[in-house]
Parts: C-alpha cells; sequence; structure tokens
C-alpha cells in the first residue's frame, strides 16, 4: 500500500466514523399537535359555513367556494409546537389545509419550562334561546421568557401527572428549567398599583 493510498484510506475512516457519531447524537424533533384553531362555538360556525357554501356552488361558483374555504378553515384547521433538541429551537405552527406554516425561532428567549392551569369556557344558545355554557380545565406545558411574563404553549393535557412527566423529559432534551410559573412586575406596573391603592397621593 502507497503512502498517499493509506492517507486516503485514513480520511474516508475518519469521515465514517464522523458521520455514524453524528447519527448516534441526532435526536428526534418533539411535536406536538394542540388540536384547533377556534373554540367550539366558532369550529359549529366553520361547519355551518361549509354546509352554505357547498349549497351555493351550485348556482354562484366564486363565492360559495370562498364561503366553503373560509368555513373549512375555521372548522379544521388547527395549532401546535415543535421543538428541535438538536438546533435548540421552536415553531409555532398552524395547520391549514394540510399544510403546516410556521417560523423555527431560538429558545435563547424562553429559557423556562412551567405548567400552568388553564380553564376554557364556552356558551351557545339552546333551540330554546336559552344560554348555556361549559368549562373544561387543562394542565398547559408552556414555554416561559426569562421574565415569565410572555408564554407560549408546548402541550396542552388533562392529567396533571402526566403532564410532569412530559415537561421533565422536554426540560432534559431541551436543557431548559422546570420551575414554577413566577412573572416579574414591571416598575410601571408597580406604580400603578401603589396610585390605585394610595389615589390621594
Amino acid at each position: 500500500m502507497t503512502k498517499q493510498s493509506f492517507i486516503f484510506d485514513e480520511i474516508i475512516f475518519n469521515h465514517l466514523k464522523a458521520d455514524a457519531k453524528n447519527k448516534e447524537t441526532v435526536q428526534e424533533l418533539i411535536d406536538n399537535n394542540n388540536g384547533k384553531s377556534f373554540s367550539q362555538p366558532l369550529i359549529y360556525v366553520g361547519y355551518t359555513l361549509i354546509i352554505f357554501g357547498l349549497y351555493t356552488l351550485i348556482n354562484a361558483i366564486v363565492p360559495g367556494l370562498i364561503v366553503t374555504l373560509i368555513g373549512i378553515f375555521i372548522g379544521f384547521s388547527s395549532t401546535g409546537l415543535t421543538l428541535n433538541p438538536n438546533t435548540k429551537e421552536f415553531r409555532e405552527y398552524t395547520i391549514m389545509f394540510g399544510i403546516r406554516v410556521g417560523k423555527w425561532q431560538s429558545l435563547e428567549n424562553y429559557p423556562d419550562l412551567s405548567l400552568l392551569k388553564r380553564t376554557i369556557g364556552y356558551s351557545a344558545l339552546s333551540r330554546g334561546q336559552r344560554e348555556l355554557s361549559d368549562s373544561d380545565s387543562y394542565i398547559d406545558i408552556c414555554l416561559l421568557s426569562k421574565s415569565h411574563r410572555k408564554k407560549i404553549l408546548v402541550k396542552r393535557m388533562q392529567n396533571k401527572e402526566e403532564a410532569l412527566i412530559d415537561a421533565k423529559l422536554i426540560a432534559e432534551k431541551m436543557g431548559l428549567n422546570l420551575t414554577a410559573y413566577a412573572p416579574k412586575v414591571s416598575n410601571r406596573s408597580r406604580m400603578n398599583k401603589a396610585k390605585m391603592n394610595n389615589p390621594n397621593r
């Protein structure tokens, strides 16, 4: 074996070794679809628009098509978030007509992760024009900014114990701090609160 051939074989070996190492360290994306983009009453409006739009297509193609597409968007679009452990980035996305739309952002400004309880209420009118209301409670896993004044939904769950397990796994993979939600009060808010408590000053 010549010296040139030996050097060439060594270069190939090092390249294959580095490629194998990179494959071992690459982690899968964390993807969470958090459900429909709109509230339940609006989703029903979307379904109604679809039916009305399809009926309108018989006599007016363009208006019917527009109404149908709006109805499909309201009734079937959903939102979610993807985390990339390899680049430490996240992407909030909306799925419209089967296409994901969203921009990748750095996690630099969102170093913390926390669990937040959220109650979503909605109301509707019955056939007798009586208002019917209901609410659902969730545990949201959220990215938090350094001041905790900004939060981004990562995953929505109904069981607190399961949410805590998932939050720990996400924090470990993404290098985030799993902490309690404690938003910092700005100086302006403190001043406004002081003025409300002491209106004569």
